[in-house]
């Protein structure tokens, strides 16, 4: 990226002074990192401080001052500013989102309140995984025990790959931009079409294998509980 900074540098300081535009005050806060930027820290300062270095060697650049900051430093700095702020800023309350990102209609939304059907759908399909998993345990080794201790090669209940794949499809609904719903809205509706049709997939398989348990291995009667209800 910075051959590409050196190659057109007139582009990223015509982005600079359209940023810029939006302050009151002549300091400019830019947010860098992202969630794995920092894994290699001495090469994410070091591009920073080539690109800001290459901007003071150019005309364009040598109005612009760059420094590594905190955000505590940055208000101290804006707040300090010989330009009077105007101090009467609106009021927000709930959620600070949605929030255009980078490209056109790429907005996000979430945290706590946005999104509720969703944040419902995967607490539900996570209880019904839960269940699941228990329930094939238990088919497994029952069959093992039908088996001598090793189960029958036509078990097809559910495989091992599909067992993985429905708590892999748990693991993913719960990452922090799924779960709070800060992913774009294709990624949502994505994870929700996927949750819903492993969903019908899974029931399918269930019903068989309860189907199989109560008429054929007598394995579930009416007089058993039932802790757990599907």
């Amino acid at each position: 990226m910075f051959y590409t900074i050196r190659k057109s540098p007139k582009t990223y300081l015509q982005c600079l002074e359209i940023y810029a535009s939006h302050y009151q005050s002549k300091h400019v806060m830019i947010t860098a990192g992202m969630d794995f930027a920092y894994q290699f820290a001495h090469l994410h300062y070091e591009f920073f401080e080539n690109v800001t270095s290459f901007f003071g060697t150019i005309p364009g650049g040598k109005k612009f001052k760059f420094q590594f900051s905190t955000v505590d430093d940055y208000m101290r700095a804006a707040w300090g500013s010989p330009v009077p702020l105007d101090s009467s800023w609106p009021s927000y309350s709930g959620d600070f989102f949605p929030l255009n990102g980078f490209h056109p209609a790429h907005y996000w939304t979430g945290y706590f309140s946005s999104r509720p059907n969703f944040k419902k759908l995967i607490r539900d399909f996570t209880g019904i995984v839960e269940a699941s998993d228990t329930i094939y345990g238990l088919e497994l080794l029952r069959q093992m025990l039908i088996g001598g201790g090793v189960a029958p090669a036509n078990y097809k209940v559910l495989t091992g790959q599909d067992i993985m794949y429905i708590n892999n499809l748990v693991g993913t609904s719960i990452h922090h931009d799924t779960l709070t719903g800060t992913s774009p809205t294709y990624v949502i509706q994505n994870e929700t079409m996927t949750i819903r049709d492993r969903e019908i997939s899974n029931a399918r398989v269930l019903s068989l294998q309860i189907k199989d348990n109560v008429l054929n291995h007598k394995a579930l009667t009416l007089s058993d509980p039932v802790d757990q209800c599907l």
